[in-house]
């Protein structure tokens, strides 16, 4: 059965993923069936001896990004190539990488403690790693990078306040929407509009920034607090807002109209991320553990779960629709690939 209802929905991103999916939990009061259409077919892949696994990516290559943790090695970046070989990173072997996001050519960017302080990274699709440190910063993190390798991140300023960052063959520029007193960028898409979240003294809102430097502020109705988790190509925008008791996930279109949705019994529904057709992947709670879900451009929601897993949390979609995320099993965390 799939299922589809109108309504809408994201930093780090782990940790607000995290918190949404424990929020989806408590308020989840409906157990819901899960989608059975058309069988697709489910790989799994592992990581040495991780406890935690999260996927943050998949360009359309089907080169999968994301980050893991073990009790050895602390946490480290990971690459999985499309013939399944699997490689991970920590820039300065602190075991302290956590990966934020992954461009469509398969360059990864986060955030790592390098002995001092925590700085952000890009690893290049051929292995190299590269520093990014807003300039006089004490603190800064990358979570996003366009083709052209335009990076966008936050850095903490003289102020003790995050501000956003856009950094362009090494030159870097500052910004934040008016009145913010912590801006948290999310994504940038190949046209070089970012997307992210800011706070000022009434409350947590969306934004975004035109390529020209425009920034424009919005919430969808009803919302007392916004956050963003994707932008795609073509400049639309997902996240999730609370309002009242429920936290609904949203799109934001372009031109700024907003479409809400929950997965039908829920009243919480966490995003992961949208593909450039308008396809969005998240999770939700059914009962204590997630399942996954993907709503398709035209509304209707299909939910998933990884064949025998106790949880499921999607973390990219590329735009053949293969989803890739991970999932729990007797205690063990694996990742995943599900293609139609």
């Amino acid at each position: 059965m799939t299922q589809e209802q109108v309504v809408i929905l994201q930093s780090p991103r782990h940790c607000l993923r995290s918190a949404m999916l424990a929020s989806c939990v408590a308020l989840s009061a409906f157990g819901f069936a899960q989608g059975a259409q058309a069988k697709p077919v489910y790989t799994s892949f592992d990581l040495p001896d991780a406890s935690s696994l999260t996927v943050v990516g998949i360009n359309d290559k089907g080169v999968i990004g994301g980050y893991y943790a073990n009790e050895n090695v602390g946490s480290e970046g990971f690459v999985r190539a499309a013939d399944g070989t699997v490689t991970s990173f920590d820039p300065s072997g602190e075991g302290v990488t956590v990966a934020s996001g992954m461009s469509s050519k398969g360059a990864v960017v986060g955030t790592y403690f390098n002995g001092q302080s925590y700085v952000g990274f890009v690893r290049a699709p051929n292995g190299k790693i590269t520093a990014y440190n807003f300039p006089g910063s004490p603190q800064s993190s990358s979570t996003g990078i366009n083709s052209a390798g335009v990076v966008t991140g936050s850095y903490v300023g003289g102020d003790t306040h995050s501000h956003g960052y856009l950094c362009t063959k090494g030159a870097y520029a500052s910004f934040d929407p008016t009145g913010a007193f912590s801006t948290y960028p999310t994504n940038i898409n190949d046209s070089g509009v970012v997307a992210g979240t800011f706070s000022d003294v009434n409350g947590t809102h969306g934004f975004v920034m035109a390529a020209n430097g425009t920034i424009t502020a919005w919430d969808p109705p009803g919302s007392t607090a916004t956050y963003v988790f994707g932008i795609n190509a073509k400049g639309a925008i997902i996240g999730y807002y609370v309002d009242g008791s429920d936290v609904p996930a949203y799109v934001r279109s372009p031109d700024g109209t907003f479409t809400t949705f929950l997965v039908p019994g829920t009243a919480g529904t966490s995003v992961a991320a949208i593909n450039g057709k308008g396809a969005i992947a998240g999770s939700y709670a059914n009962g204590s553990n997630a399942e996954g879900y993907v709503r398709a451009a035209g509304g209707k929601i299909t939910t998933f779960d990884y064949p025998d897993a106790d949880s499921t949390a999607p973390g990219g979609i590329n735009d053949t629709g293969t989803i890739a995320g991970n999932y729990s099993a007797s205690g063990a965390s694996h990742g995943f690939l599900r293609a139609n």
